[in-house]
């Protein structure tokens, strides 16, 4: 029986309804985003042996500090459960792309650095990425369609970003916990 006032509560169906019109648009973002997303996963295994989750890891990594990224930042940013990130970075760092340590000023916090030959695997990756993801879905906007697009995209995001999120099992809110 769940425990009143827990993330386990049964709470009840809501009441609106999405319109055709609503779902239409889901569908087709959602869609869009899946085909782009498995070309460019195709793509990049093709090309340079990598998953596009392993890929974007890496790239994120390259856009953040020298002294490499936390784990939950690199979670936090492509929306990846701690465990599932765990796993693709071990891969990475089995392989030599990346390395795992402590932080410096606070050894409780986990850091990922990308090695040189991760460096070098991105590069190469970069043009591949582009080219899907020109080709596939930003050849078809126009100037106004993608800025359109960007602006209703970021906004969501942005809002979804800033709401509190549930809490896991044991209470404690992701956002509660020392990044």
């Amino acid at each position: 029986m769940p425990i009143p006032g827990s993330s386990f509560e049964r709470r009840p169906a809501p009441q609106r309804v999405a319109s055709p019109e609503e779902m239409r648009a889901w569908v087709a973002l959602l869609e869009t985003t899946a085909i782009v997303q498995h070309a460019a996963d195709r793509r990049l295994r093709d090309e340079i042996g990598l998953p596009t989750t392993q890929f974007e890891i890496l790239a994120r990594i390259v856009e953040g500090p020298d002294d490499g990224l936390r784990m939950t930042e690199i979670a936090d940013r492509l929306v990846i459960s701690p465990s599932g990130l765990t796993y693709q970075v071990t891969q990475l760092v089995e392989r030599g792309l990346a390395e795992r340590g402590a932080q410096a000023t606070d050894e409780r916090v986990v850091l990922v650095r990308i090695t040189d030959a991760g460096r070098a695997l991105v590069a190469q990756g970069i043009p591949e990425y582009v080219d899907v993801v020109t080709t596939m879905l930003l050849d078809h906007l126009t100037a106004d369609d993608l800025t359109t697009l960007t602006d209703i995209l970021e906004g969501v995001r942005a809002q979804l970003r800033s709401a509190p999120r549930r809490p896991r099992r044991g209470g404690t809110p992701p956002d509660a916990r020392q990044r």
